[in-house]
């Protein structure tokens, strides 16, 4: 009779917990602020809440989140409409509330960059997203800047959620660490702006 209560117990117990126990601090989505759905520049979330943007062609690659839980959007968009402006990354805590593109930092979405005139190459740069080589959730760019001599000069340009300070460091060599917490955006092809 005690052999079967400690069973039921044990059976309550396994069944009980998340089928995924990974920690918030890794790339995995919260309820609490998972997108519903994004209408022109409003995401609205499934906990009710909006948040309102002056981003064009705004799109969401991830939410992460730093050690202290605090949501991170990671956005993609433009600060103009029928423009000849390339698309850029933005970060968002939308417990912040709306998003202004002029109060925010825009970093480079991945890919090539090519000269408008000559078409030649002069930047190229991969996106990794998650705990990629720290133990903290980051994005890290691998950056390579082409001279007229189509040499590249190489570096890694991290941004760090620590808490909830986003820090951001250029490494001239940096060991990634490829797992399955490293995402890798995949790039595209960009003209210089005239």
């Amino acid at each position: 009779m005690i052999t079967k209560h400690i069973i039921i117990a044990i059976l309550v117990m396994v069944f009980s917990f998340p089928l995924d126990c990974s920690s918030r601090n890794n790339i995995v989505e919260d309820n609490d602020w998972a997108i519903k759905k994004i209408t022109k520049n409003v995401i609205e979330f499934k906990n009710g809440k909006t948040v309102k943007t002056n981003l064009f062609e705004l799109g969401h690659i991830k939410t992460i989140y730093s050690q202290n839980n605090t949501p991170f959007l990671i956005l993609f968009g433009k600060s103009c409409d029928s423009c000849d402006e390339n698309l850029s990354i933005f970060i968002h805590n939308p417990k912040k509330g709306d998003f202004d593109v002029r109060k925010s930092n825009r970093y480079i979405y991945p890919g090539n960059l090519f000269d408008f005139f000559s078409e030649k190459l002069l930047f190229s740069s991969r996106l990794f997203i998650g705990t990629c080589g720290f133990e903290v959730v980051n994005l890290i760019w691998e950056q390579s800047f082409f001279d007229d001599t189509n040499t590249a000069v190489k570096n890694y340009f991290v941004l760090s959620f620590n808490d909830d300070v986003l820090k951001e460091t250029v490494y001239n060599d940096f060991n990634l660490n490829h797992n399955t917490l490293c995402y890798e955006l995949e790039g595209k092809d960009f003209m210089s702006e005239p």
